[in-house]
């Protein structure tokens, strides 16, 4: 018969506990947050066939009844499924009005350079090491710019 201090010592001593794993942790997350009552679980599941719905109607509209190209830019194709389906084939016609809208060619370094300015404020503003008061500055500054930029071009 084996005592008490025969038994195995140090951090190895007894076999790790198995991980339950990421499954057993989303399900006792679900339960306690999304069925925890009969009247919370009635509206999660109400809201998740909602969900399903729009998903499966937006698939339907952006995908599967959509145009993809037109040919020789006979656009008849895109009006004959006007509110069934997605009209993919006019955007790389439109592309330029849909970055730059009504800025003449000369002028759309504008928004293009507006642009750049928000994607690095995008940047500094994830990175934890600028997380201080003068990037407030620095979006104060990038804003102001960008109002110059944009509407410097509505008075030339």
């Amino acid at each position: 018969m084996t005592s008490a201090t025969d038994a195995p010592q140090g951090p190895h001593a007894f076999p790790a506990r198995p991980n339950q794993g990421a499954g057993r942790r989303a399900l006792r997350w679900l339960r306690a947050n999304l069925f925890s009552s009969i009247s919370s679980s009635v509206i999660s599941l109400l809201l998740i066939l909602l969900l399903a719905k729009m998903l499966v109607s937006l698939g339907q509209w952006g995908i599967w009844d959509a145009v993809w190209s037109v040919p020789g830019n006979n656009t008849s194709a895109c009006r004959a499924v006007r509110g069934l389906g997605a009209c993919w084939a006019v955007i790389p016609e439109k592309l330029r009005f849909i970055l730059f809208g009504t800025y003449t060619y000369e002028q759309q370094w504008r928004p293009a350079v507006a642009t750049l300015i928000f994607i690095a404020l995008f940047y500094l503003s994830s990175r934890p090491s600028w997380w201080r008061r003068q990037l407030l500055l620095v979006w104060a500054a990038a804003l102001a710019s960008i109002g110059v930029l944009m509407w410097a071009a509505s008075s030339a």
